[in-house]
């Protein structure tokens, strides 16, 4: 085969690999919401839940997927969503396990609500936002700027 033909080819083979590269990163891609976890609580029941409140200090993506509020202290409220179940229970129960101050990342810019709804602590559970997925629960260090700012907040 000459060189020019087998350029050719790999050329197209690279495209094509960024092309299934591209979809794949996509579908899960940035992280939604960045938490500092001071509490967890499953409710109605541990055993049964169907709401999870998250209390802690927040930074959620804003109306751009490149933007991120700074953070936020309060509480996240979630309810199970029917098609995502299982996978969501398995997110809380890992949720559950998280010691205090520790940072986590969880939800995509792509999939979930729209925006995440920060309350403050004195506002009344109700509402509660569908459970982002898309990323699955990732421990976040320091060298991450979103999570400095979180552990960084007072």
């Amino acid at each position: 085969m000459k060189t020019s033909a087998k350029l050719l080819i790999c050329g197209a083979m690279a495209c094509l690999a960024m092309a299934i590269g591209l979809q794949v990163a996509h579908a899960s891609g940035p992280i939604g919401v960045y938490a500092r976890i001071d509490k967890v609580t499953l409710k109605p029941a541990t055993d049964k839940p169907q709401f999870i409140r998250i209390d802690g200090v927040f930074s959620v993506k804003g109306d751009n997927a490149g933007t991120y509020s700074a953070p936020q202290p309060g509480y996240v409220y979630f309810t199970l969503l029917a098609d995502r179940r299982e996978l969501a229970l398995n997110e809380w129960n890992d949720l559950k396990s998280v010691q205090p101050g520790v940072v986590i990342g969880l939800g995509s810019v792509w999939e979930g609500p729209a925006q995440v709804h920060v309350r403050k602590t004195s506002e009344p559970e109700a509402n509660p936002d569908p459970y982002p997925m898309g990323n699955g629960l990732v421990r976040m260090n320091a060298s991450n700027a979103h999570a400095k700012a979180l552990f960084d907040y007072k």
